[in-house]
């Protein structure tokens, strides 16, 4: 009899209700059903356990005598050599407890799991794995690895199947793979089409391997497409991962989405791979030759690099590298919470000779950049960590928006230098939230970091914009410079709308500066704000041409100086007003071709007056670095008379007496 009949043979047995459902003979379990011969009136029978009464393998039972399919230990049960078949009456999903699974956290559950999983496939059904610890101590594939191994889809033939559990559903093992070796809990390879894996634990205990440079890794679950013949639509939702070097590894799959997990690593990278410097994270993109990972979405997932107490317990010293790393061709990252990431929280890197279109989104990310107290770095547990990433992003079209970040020292960083030689365009960091660490053993570098591949026109970053994001670096103990933002090798960005608050600031002889440039050209900065004081608003290295410009904020600034003594005007400087009563003294112009001081084909001006009392004989007067100062007469230095106000204006080469 054909399953769809019996299944609704079932279903019409159970409307009439409980009580009129009659077995006619009652079974002990699987092993005793095996040995029951069918006999004419015995068509419903019912198993009370697959071992044992109520172990969860009890169910009803009816004879299918045209069946002669093979006997797969749960659903499907042949006696003897006799022809027809045992099969089990249900509706919905297929249990594992159905063909033996235990779950007591000791027997080894794995071939029974492996034999429901089988005939999950096999009859189209969902595979269910009720409350329990499934303990997992040998492989399905001991060659490969795999603990669990489905079967390979094919083009035209996909695979679909809910993997499910509920409350107190867990999945563990402590197999150790061999040096260089790495085990695979599951493993999706090519074709498998709308699935969904939902509501398990899975947990990895095994110690660090005995050669601790070695890669002994354990992964839960690798998406194994190829190009042409990708996973689909593949969905991991309110699943909890521990103890993974990578939990989700993509490679060849399309619109995958991970939802709403949790991560955790009590050991840190000692749940990984020692001091192998391959990244232990946990969820790993990687598109290559063999396949490409499109559009996958990691949405609403809690991540802790090390969920342990004592860092310093562990041999390495080090947590997970990140949550997220890897190439993927478009895809979105959001609202999800990480913490405790030795390197970086959120990395994105391309991995193609040739850009993809397909924007990234990384938005509304809550990114706690802190490391537990005593974090090395990887590979050198005595060297301490000062610091990390908090999102990394080298994807041609990348949107970084929306996001906060705590306690960072390189908060956002798009970076195009270590990719392959083409030009980046457009992209874009906007209304972030950064918090500068706070921690004396950290050393900060920056908040926003936009670099292009090379200061050249064919390779320059073009169209950046860093729009509204806000930098607070407050109680912060500086280790070396910070800028609140930095931009290098970029073409025509737009910086405007950011807010950088300084306070309680000791910098230790080094700066703090609002924007570190280094070959911006034609970039506009407008409507920045700064709350404190900066050494530097703009620092400028390196040289822009002067057929190039730069637009800067308050470049007509407006603040007024008294100088009673020699100092080194800035941008800032409008109104000088010089009183040598005390002696005399000059003030060095800034360089006329100074770029925060001739921007957009305009030159600034300065406005001085000498206010010393004309009784005294002391001098005040100005001078210029480059180039001269040109009125009635040319030279390097200018004597202004007591009483006199001059007014001095830069063409980018000298400054001029209006």
């Amino acid at each position: 009899m054909h399953k769809k009949i019996l299944s609704f043979l079932f279903t019409a047995l159970l409307c009439y209700g409980s009580s009129q459902v009659h077995a006619t003979a009652t079974i002990a379990n699987l092993a005793a059903l095996k040995l029951y011969t069918y006999t004419s009136g015995n068509e419903l029978v019912y198993v009370q356990g697959y071992s044992t009464v109520n172990d969860g393998g009890e169910g009803l039972f009816t004879w299918d005598a045209a069946s002669s399919e093979a006997d797969n230990n749960g659903t499907v049960i042949q006696v003897g050599a006799t022809s027809g078949r045992w099969r089990r009456m249900y509706v919905g999903a297929i249990s594992v407890k159905w063909f033996g699974a235990k779950g007591d956290g000791a027997t080894d559950d794995q071939a029974s799991i492996s034999h429901a999983l089988l005939a999950a496939l096999h009859f189209h059904c969902d595979l269910f794995l009720p409350g329990s610890t499934y303990n997992l101590t040998s492989y399905a594939n001991p060659t490969m690895h795999y603990i669990f191994s489905p079967p390979v889809g094919t083009p035209g033939s996909a695979y679909r199947i809910r993997i499910f559990g509920e409350k107190k559903t867990v999945l563990t093992t402590a197999l150790s793979p061999a040096a260089g070796a790495s085990s695979i809990m599951f493993i999706f390879s090519t074709a498998w089409e709308h699935c969904m894996i939902d509501h398990i634990f899975f947990q990895n205990t095994h110690p660090l391997p005995a050669d601790s440079s070695s890669i002994g890794q354990t992964d839960a679950i690798l998406m194994l497409g190829s190009v042409g013949n990708n996973n689909v639509d593949f969905t991991i939702q309110n699943c909890v991962f521990e103890g993974f070097s990578t939990a989700i590894t993509l490679n060849g799959t399309v619109d995958t989405r991970i939802v709403k997990c949790a991560f955790n690593a009590p050991k840190g990278r000692d749940n990984a791979q020692g001091t192998n410097p391959m990244p232990a994270v946990y969820i790993w993109a990687i598109s290559n030759s063999g396949g490409l990972v499109i559009n996958p979405s990691i949405l609403d997932c809690y991540a802790n690099g090390f969920s342990g107490t004592n860092i310093s317990t562990t041999i390495t010293r080090a947590p997970m590298d990140g949550f997220v790393y890897g190439s993927p061709m478009g895809g979105l990252i959001a609202n999800n919470i990480v913490k405790n990431c030795g390197e970086e929280l959120i990395e994105i890197s391309p991995d193609l000779p040739a850009p993809d279109n397909r924007p990234v989104v990384i938005s509304d990310n809550l990114l706690d950049c802190s490391l537990p107290a005593g974090t090395a770095q990887v590979g050198h547990p005595t060297i301490p960590s000062t610091g990390n990433y908090g999102i990394r992003c080298e994807a041609f079209g990348s949107v970084i928006s929306g996001n906060t970040l705590y306690n960072a020292t390189r908060g956002i960083l798009q970076y195009a230098v270590n990719a392959d030689d083409y030009q980046f365009r457009r992209w874009q960091v906007q209304d972030n939230v950064i918090q500068v660490s706070t921690n004396t053993a950290m050393k900060p570098e920056y908040g926003i970091f936009m670099q292009g591949f090379f200061n050249s026109s064919a390779r320059r970053l073009q169209n950046p914009n860093i729009l509204n994001n806000t930098i607070f670096a407050d109680g912060v103990s500086l280790g070396q410079n910070f800028d609140a933002i930095l931009m290098a090798s970029a073409d025509s960005a737009f910086i405007t709308g950011n807010t950088f608050t300084v306070s309680n600031l000791t910098r230790n002889g080094f700066q703090a500066n609002f924007c570190g440039i280094t070959g911006a050209y034609n970039s506009n900065f407008k409507d920045n704000m700064i709350n404190g004081i900066v050494d530097k608003k703009y620092d400028v290295a390196g040289s822009v041409p002067a057929s190039t410009y730069v637009d800067w904020d308050n470049f007509s600034g407006q603040k007024i100086s008294q100088l009673t003594a020699a100092a080194t005007l800035t941008a800032e400087n409008s109104t000088v007003l010089g009183n040598a009563s005390a002696a005399s003294f000059a003030v060095t112009l800034p360089s006329p071709s100074d770029l925060t001081v001739f921007a957009k084909g305009q030159g600034k001006k300065i406005v001085l007056k000498n206010i010393t009392p004309a009784a005294s004989s002391n001098t005040f007067s100005v001078t210029t670095p480059s180039g001269l100062i040109i009125g009635t007469g040319s030279g390097t230095t200018l004597a202004i008379a007591s009483g006199v106000t001059v007014t001095l204006q830069t063409d980018g080469s000298n400054w001029y007496v209006l």
